[in-house]
């Protein structure tokens, strides 16, 4: 059986500080590496780590930064060489950072409604439990009764 993880430990600052640190490294990676090699795919890792940081509108936000370090990437180790194979990396880099950040939009929104529905059954738990023993009082009062 699987623990889930109160809101405090799931949503805490330590994973920004991560993807930050993480993106910093592909970054650097991608515009040293030789130009054969599509680096900037990795920045899909960084919008993964995303999906959990205490802001839901920070998946996005990191989407957009890690398709933004793609592309001065690509600037910065190409200059004026713009096209080929090269663009093409950087395009199908660009495509996995774009979806890989619409599907971890996804999962955070199916996340949270999973939690409100975790929620919204332990409440109605709850209440029955808190039913049940009012009837059971009730009853044995009625039978003490006669």
């Amino acid at each position: 059986m699987t623990r889930m993880q109160s809101d405090p430990d799931r949503y805490s600052m330590r994973r920004p500080a991560i993807a930050a640190i993480l993106a910093a490294g592909v970054f650097l990676l991608d515009t040293l590496a030789p130009a054969d090699i599509a680096v900037a795919v990795l920045y899909s890792a960084v919008v993964l780590l995303s999906i959990d940081f205490p802001w839901r509108r920070g998946i996005l936000l990191t989407g957009v930064i890690c398709a933004c370090l793609t592309i001065l990437s690509y600037l910065l180790s190409h200059g004026e060489s713009y096209g080929g194979a090269v663009l093409g990396d950087c395009l199908m880099s660009l495509a996995a950072i774009g979806l890989t950040t619409v599907l971890a939009i996804r999962i955070r929104a199916d996340s949270d409604a999973l939690s409100e529905q975790a929620k919204a059954l332990e409440q109605a738990n709850a209440d029955l439990a808190h039913a049940t023993r009012v009837i059971t009082l009730g009853e044995l009062s009625t039978s003490i009764g006669h």
